[in-house]
């Protein structure tokens, strides 16, 4: 492998000349050469000498070997092993279990635990079920570090205060410091609390009001009143949430808001790869004590049960979860949606185009309601069938405008410039995600792979939309500032959904990673149109570790009428029909009850006798009318070539014209749909619309072309196939160089850049610390070449779609499913968490640098490859058994192999260093059929 310092790569001497005229007139010329001697000598050869050191530093000083896994090793393989004994007993310097006051959640605990214990039936379905807590399944660290104080009292104003109050803090960090327990706060974060400024300017926004109704917002415990506190339980609870805080403060009122209010999920889920999903059910009821606290392992009696069944290990037992799971998923009969046909699951796995139909976007509520009663009456239903047929009653029998908000978010935290609004109000304990992008694409990336895997593993239908599938078109991946990804399913899969998985927490394959996510989905899901505007989403797919969420919205017909966008198209078709014949009818609005227009059902009610008011607010016509206001003037600034029509007849004609939108208005034409084009998208197996181009185009600004892109902070570097960050592109290019700093002066322009300049900026983002994002450049290299080889297959301007369906179908078969699937682009977002914890603190920076410049090398060596027309990744060979040989001959006859070699195939849409090629990529759509 060539080194940076080769010849080759060698800066190029009018750099050094630059360098020496920059201090040429503030130096003597004597000790100018001095120094350039010196710096020429002992700091360039360095960053060939750091490969080797490095090697002897992975044999022999474990502190430098975590480091390099933690930071640039994606795989999920635990650095330690857990036992009870050290990661519970030792570590919280407890005896016994009867002693445990609090411990941490780990996924070698709860699976473990969990599959122990299902596994002794045969059958799922003798599963009881089991008991659950959250504090089991989701982060508590910083909530334990309340739970354990044992000398320091706080009381509700901890939680509710907009900062911590100064005294207490300060005597809650002397205790942990005696424990030798890390901080509550970071460092930074602590040092800004002692500047008045900063802590009185969050002071003014505490609320009086919330203080005189605190009984309402916490309980607090306080044996010298008799109130003797439980186990597992802080001094004080919350009750109920208020979000005007700053974001340290509200992220442990809601993890003790979880604990103490929040219900169990009906089901685990467990999703085996992308090939099938288990259930197992939860107990509802169970609780410990008079205030509702849910069991964990250690008060249920699961985790003794496991004890017991392992005597011979004691308390030092191990067994793997990912072992365990398999012993499960060969036991088990998987979960079966009766609606999705094994052919279509297989259609999902295998083919690259997916078919939908028409009536995929429509659904008949009162007709799968009675089909449900129906079943209920012969106790065929389970705990989710049972929950969606109540909740689909509850949508029918709710007229639009009467829909309370489903989705809250925690919008008002204080001094997070808004962020708060991309996470669950309950599941928040997102402090570190504003500052820290990478945590959050680490987050968002667990998500998106477990959800891509549960969607195909039930056979049901998702595909990227807005922010995320315009992401994608780039590289494969989300924009590096979005907080959150959006979806869309077709309605009926939507409300498939629904029916077998809402609030199931959803739990990722143990070979894979730790996530587990709450299914949380609309109650109203009848109700297609904008509306009141407040349920714009259909369901959440959210991280209760972190409150970052998945929006999910489905497409169906709908009553709204069509956007101006689509404007030529409906004009063109109305015509060919009689708009005024209905034809169809929404089978969702039952009569006089939700089959009115907003203001119909305003007189309606205006009509009813006062006794219907009785229980009503004394506003609430007045309200309603606000409401139906609004809504009205919002159709009308809303430009549409349907405007004229009456909702019934935009029902109709939409339906007709194949028209579908979900509930914030973006409408889609079923050919712009489908076929469904299967893809990857964070190394995961994904779907995209037929029109990805056109639908963007109808939302965005997109550029024509594949090239140098700037957006606000970032700037899409099509050398590195990613969206570089202002900052880092800097320091990148060492434009603020000064002489003494170890790095490459870049002299090129961004859009003329040779292929040595991008070599070099490598090893100037080490020099600048920028470790994270080289370990994202190499992490997601094998996924942004798959995506732009995707593209280049696309662009074949030979007109034979066949041929460039094949090759797309032999990219996606061979390099997809073996090599970009087995890939992590980020860590697990937990186990992110468990090594950080145990690097030591006082890693050296030249440590750091060392092994960046060692992820470096690989980086230039697959560039390298790259750039010759020889990546590995587009190669793939494999040997096919031959049922007619019974020779077992060690060399494999070529006959009996498959060599695939993708490296010059497709049109070359970009070039490092090469300015002539062009491309036109993003100008329009080029489809397979």
């Amino acid at each position: 492998m060539k080194n940076l310092l080769d010849s080759k790569y060698t800066p190029l001497k009018s750099s050094f000349k630059i360098r020496r005229a920059r201090f040429f007139k503030l130096l003597f010329l004597v000790l100018l050469t001095t120094l350039f001697l010196t710096i020429f000598i002992t700091s360039l050869p360095r960053t060939y000498r750091i490969s080797n050191d490095l090697t002897q530093h992975n044999i022999n000083d474990p502190d430098l070997a975590l480091y390099y896994k933690f930071q640039y090793n994606t795989d999920y393989i635990f650095p330690d092993t857990f036992t009870i004994h050290h990661n519970i007993l030792q570590d919280k310097k407890f005896e016994s279990l009867d002693q445990v006051k609090y411990y941490d959640s780990d996924p070698r605990l709860y699976w473990t635990v969990y599959l122990d214990n299902i596994l002794q039936y045969d059958d799922l379905t003798q599963v009881p079920e089991l008991p659950f807590s959250w504090y089991d399944f989701a982060d508590f660290h910083d909530l334990n570090k309340l739970i354990g104080l044992s000398e320091t009292q706080i009381n509700c104003e901890f939680f509710f205060n907009p900062v911590f109050p100064l005294d207490s803090l300060t005597l809650v960090e002397e205790e942990l410091s005696k424990k030798k327990d890390d901080s509550l706060l970071s460092p930074g974060l602590r040092k800004k609390y002692e500047e008045q400024f900063f802590y009185n300017k969050a002071m003014k926004s505490k609320s009086a009001h919330v203080f005189q109704v605190i009984e309402k917002h916490c309980r607090y415990f306080n044996e010298n009143y008799n109130n003797k506190r439980p186990p597992f339980t802080a001094q004080v609870e919350t009750l109920d949430l208020y979000d005007k805080l700053r974001p340290e403060v509200y992220k442990l009122q809601a993890r003790s808001y979880i604990l103490n209010k929040v219900k169990p999920p009906l089901s685990l889920t467990f999703v085996h790869k992308t090939h099938n999903s288990y259930q197992v059910f939860l107990d509802q009821d169970t609780t410990v004590d008079k205030y509702g606290h849910r069991p964990n392992i250690i008060q249920s009696g699961l985790l003794n049960s496991t004890l017991e069944r392992n005597k011979g290990s004691g308390l030092d037992f191990n067994k793997s979860p990912a072992d365990l799971f398999d012993k499960f998923v060969e036991k088990f009969e998987p979960l079966k949606i009766t609606e999705i046909s094994q052919d279509f699951k297989h259609s999902l796995e295998n083919d690259i185009l997916i078919n939908l139909l028409p009536e995929d976007f429509e659904f008949n509520g009162p007709k799968k309601l009675e089909e449900l009663l129906e079943a209920h009456e012969k106790n065929l239903l389970n705990k989710h069938q049972i929950s969606y047929m109540e909740s689909l009653n509850i949508s029918l029998n709710t007229h639009y405008t009467m829909i309370p908000k489903y989705f809250q978010e925690c919008g008002n935290i204080l001094q997070f410039d808004g962020v708060g609004r991309h996470f669950d109000k309950v599941f928040f304990n997102g402090e570190d995600c504003k500052a820290d992008k990478h945590i959050v694409q680490i987050k968002l990336n667990n998500m998106i792979k477990t959800w891509l895997a549960f969607t195909k593993a039930n056979g049901l239908v998702s595909w990227l939309a807005h922010g995320t599938l315009y992401g994608y078109i780039y590289n494969g991946k989300n924009f590096h500032w979005d907080q959150d990804m959006d979806l869309q399913m077709p309605i009926t899969h939507l409300h498939l959904l629904a029916e077998y998985f809402n609030q199931s927490l959803i739990m990722q394959d143990p070979h894979e990673g730790s996530g587990r996510y709450l299914l949380d989905i609309n109650t109203f899901l009848t109700h297609r149109n904008h509306g009141n505007g407040k349920n714009n989403i259909d369901a959440r797919f959210i991280d209760i570790d972190s409150g970052l969420y998945i929006d999910i919205t489905g497409l169906s017909v709908s009553s709204d009428p069509v956007t101006n966008s689509y404007k030529d198209y409906f004009n063109t078709e109305v015509i060919k029909h009689d708009v005024h014949n209905l034809k169809y009818k929404d089978p969702n609005l039952l009569q006089n009850v939700t089959d009115f227009s907003g203001d119909e059902y305003l007189t309606f009610l205006k009509s009813l006798p006062e006794e219907y008011f009785a229980d009503k607010d004394a506003n609430f016509l007045q309200n309603l009318g606000r409401t139906v206001k609004d809504e009205n003037s919002r159709n009308r600034k809303r430009a549409s070539p349907a405007s004229e029509l009456t909702w019934r007849e935009n029902y109709n004609i939409n339906k007709i014209l194949q028209l579908y939108n979900c509930r914030n208005g973006h409408f889609h034409n079923f050919h712009e749909i489908s076929p469904l084009v299967n893809t990857f998208f964070h190394n995961s197996p994904a779907l995209i619309p037929r029109l990805s181009i056109k639908l963007l185009r109808d939302e965005y600004k997109v550029p024509n072309s594949y090239r140098l892109t700037l957006y606000k902070q970032y700037t899409f570097l099509p050398e590195w196939d990613e969206w570089v960050p202002t900052e880092s592109l800097k320091m990148a290019r060492n434009l603020d160089s000064l002489f003494f700093v170890r790095a490459y002066d870049i002299l090129n322009p961004l859009n003329r850049l040779e292929f040595r300049d991008v070599l070099k900026m490598l090893h100037n983002l080490c020099v600048y610390h920028q470790y994270d994002f080289v370990s994202e450049l190499l992490n997601i290299f094998p996924q942004s070449k798959y995506h732009l080889k995707e593209l280049e297959i696309r662009s074949i301007k030979d007109n034979d779609n066949e041929n460039r369906l094949n090759l797309f179908t032999g990219l996606h078969k061979y390099i997809g499913k073996n090599k970009i699937l087995k890939k992590n682009m980020f860590k697990d977002p937990f186990l992110y968490t468990h090594e950080s914890r145990l690097l030591t603190p006082y890693l050296d920076e030249q440590d750091k640098e060392q092994v960046c410049f060692a992820a470096t090398e690989v980086l230039v060596s697959l560039y390298e490859q790259y750039q010759e027309g020889q990546l590995d990744l587009y190669k793939f060979t494999e040997n096919v058994e031959d049922n007619n040989n019974n020779n077992n001959n060690e060399n494999e006859s070529e006959d009996n192999r498959i060599s695939m070699d993708f490296n010059n195939i497709g049109n070359k849409i970009f070039v490092i260093g090469d300015s002539t090629v062009t491309n036109t990529v993003f100008e329009m759509d080029s489809t397979f059929d």
